[in-house]
């Protein structure tokens, strides 16, 4: 659910815009989240896409956890106003929505209305205020950085001509490679070809293998906007069995994604349109590679072969092969 927000909500604007940072990349592929826990919540996304998470999350002023959830719940509420009902919800009318996300979020139910409870009257009443107002020099900090994003939020151009509107300057928050004992959200920083629910993966592993994070009858759970691909699919399924029978961990992802019911919108009485379950291989091609290990430590030959070492470019093709050759059971 958070993934699925987030990706919709990075893609919407420039967020680097009046940041005088990188513009990122508005084509974000995929972004995917990992709890460890009460460890804290990972975020990571595909290739170098990370920028553009970094430049949302400073539009909004992130700096924990808790700022995040409020970012989200704003973002969400933002997306998920009908279109007719912009203009006297919001003050204006825009061209964004939930789209592919909406399956993810109606699936999520009772997390979303724990994690993300719907704007309040008075905050609903303030947004629209905000978004409307056009001199906002007497706004307070906090409310010159909710303008500030609500009004980018809604159009890519929307702070022209409007007097008095200075954004708080941004937000750190953690960006890191490695685990990162007692921090409640870290943005993982990994450019390799790698797609985000392996790099996530990786970063767990190597923590495992340090002894920095006791993995130990832990449950982590990861999910994003997409589905694994058909190289990261298998992969996933031969790191669970070496990361539950070495560790006791449980690792839950989604393996496949089924739709929600339909209703026919022109019935009387509506008829109930089931949609097909998708199967489990209907999955994009593999586009990425292998994740290498991010521990120097000596590890057996089927973890090698999972990692592949330290490259960075070792495609899925070949890993049945390398993992085990000669039993096909995990040498851990």
């Amino acid at each position: 659910m958070f993934s699925a927000i987030l990706a919709i909500s990075v893609r919407a604007r420039n967020w680097g815009m009046d940041l005088n940072t990188a513009p990122g990349n508005a084509t974000v592929e995929e972004i995917q989240c990992m709890t460890l826990g009460v460890e804290g919540l990972y975020i990571a996304a595909n290739h170098t896409e990370q920028l553009s998470i970094v430049n949302f999350l400073n539009a909004w002023g992130v700096s924990d956890h808790a700022s995040f959830l409020q970012c989200l719940r704003y973002s969400y509420w933002l997306l998920a106003v009908p279109h007719s009902d912009k203009s006297e919800k919001v003050g204006k009318g825009y061209d964004l929505n939930l789209g592919a996300a909406q399956d993810v979020v109606a699936n999520a139910g009772v997390s979303r209305a724990r994690y993300l409870p719907s704007l309040s009257d008075d905050e609903q009443h303030e947004v629209r205020r905000l978004v409307l107002r056009e001199n906002c020099s007497a706004l307070s900090p906090d409310q010159q950085r909710l303008a500030w994003f609500l009004k980018r939020f809604t159009a890519e151009r929307a702070l022209e001509g409007v007097v008095g509107l200075t954004r708080n300057t941004k937000t750190r928050f953690t960006c890191a490679s490695a685990y990162q004992p007692g921090k409640d959200l870290v943005l993982v920083e990994a450019n390799s070809a790698v797609h985000a629910e392996l790099k996530l993966l990786a970063l767990m592993a190597a923590a495992a293998v340090e002894g920095t994070l006791a993995v130990n009858n832990r449950s982590v759970t990861i999910a994003g906007l997409k589905i694994a691909c058909k190289g990261c699919h298998p992969w996933i399924k031969r790191f669970k069995g070496w990361i539950e029978a070495r560790y006791g961990a449980t690792i839950t992802y989604e393996e496949t994604r089924i739709p929600r019911p339909l209703v026919a919108p022109v019935a009387d009485p509506p008829v109930r349109v089931v949609a097909e379950p998708l199967p489990i291989d209907v999955r994009a091609a593999a586009s990425g590679f292998r994740p290498p290990m991010l521990s120097n430590k000596v590890v057996g030959s089927y973890v090698a072969a999972l990692f592949k070492s330290t490259e960075t470019t070792a495609s899925f093709v070949d890993v049945d092969d390398e993992v085990d050759a000669d039993s096909r059971r995990p040498r851990y």
